[in-house]
């Protein structure tokens, strides 16, 4: 019999594990059915980062009164005056990270950067789920999840495991201190590397786990830094919102040009930013998925 189909599933900015399964049931009995009698695995774990009030774009302390976190406006909108000290309570809300903007590097310059904090403990959580859980066979991410699920695949890529893109960085610095541009380059290196996460390395140097076959994104957005820019050989389902005005087609974009052209498919719904759940969606998803099953049954 063969082995399930594992897939991680992770959440959007402001939303849980268990919020996220509630929203992808429709996708989950989509793949479920069209994949048997092969058991299909989604593991959905919740982000470590537990989000105060002052952390949520567009919070309002009279609409979350009555509204899920996962409904909370989740983009960059102005955060609502109504805020109050009684909001200061816990949400069930979570993130991946958090964002922390950076002034552009000298005066001559628009290009503001941006760091993620809390990295650290989302590699760690991830590392324990791929450990008890895995491995996966693919990833599933919305929004900040899609991010984070790109991030994953480069992860466990070899060409960044052996450290080639800060060989390639530190190339890429020599050659902006030819050009007398050292304090720039070297505000954009500090705003937009990472080191690689010694959670996801096995006591051999190897990964703890083999590369992913696929990877769905849904309103994904590419991650600030050069190692995560890439090129991501992970077969890749980009699922866009028309009228999407949290991350806009244009961010998407930019994450779909890191994935190999040969290996990325996109589609574009006419709705905003949500997992879309009538068939027609859910059924170009599983397709996806078997045909990327389909094919690496062929290369066996």
């Amino acid at each position: 019999m063969a082995e399930p189909l594992r897939i991680l599933c992770l959440h959007g900015y402001t939303q849980s594990g268990p919020q996220f399964s509630n929203k992808t049931g429709a996708l989950r009995k989509a793949l479920t059915a069209a994949l048997a009698p092969r058991i299909v695995e989604l593991h959905y774990p919740t982000g470590p980062l537990a989000l105060r009030a002052e952390d949520i774009p567009g919070y309002s302390a009279a609409v979350a009164a009555d509204a899920p976190a996962s409904t909370l406006p989740a983009a960059n909108t102005p955060v609502s005056a109504t805020t109050n000290a009684s909001t200061k309570e816990e949400l069930e809300a979570y993130g991946w990270w958090r964002r922390q903007p950076h002034p552009p590097p000298s005066s001559n310059s628009s290009s503001a950067t941006s760091t993620y904090t809390g990295l650290d403990s989302t590699f760690a959580l991830l590392s324990e789920a791929i450990q008890q859980h895995g491995p996966f066979d693919g990833v599933l991410g919305f929004s900040q999840g899609a991010c984070l699920a790109a991030m994953l695949c480069s992860l466990l890529d070899e060409r960044v495991r052996r450290g080639e893109a800060e060989v390639a960085l530190r190339r890429e610095e020599e050659e902006a201190a030819a050009r007398g541009q050292e304090e720039a380059f070297a505000s954009q290196r500090d705003a937009s590397t990472t080191e690689f996460p010694a959670s996801f390395l096995q006591e051999n140097g190897e990964a703890i786990q083999r590369p992913l076959k696929f990877a769905v994104l849904f309103a994904g957005f590419k991650a600030p830094g050069r190692i995560w820019g890439q090129v991501i050989g992970v077969r890749s389902l980009h699922v866009l919102g028309g009228l999407d005005v949290v991350v806009d087609e244009g961010r998407s974009r930019e994450l779909i040009d890191v994935f190999r052209e040969e290996g990325r498919e996109v589609l574009v719904h006419p709705g905003g930013h949500f997992v879309p759940s009538a068939k027609v969606w859910t059924g170009a998803v599983t397709s996806f998925v078997r045909r990327c099953l389909d094919n690496e049954s062929k290369d066996v």
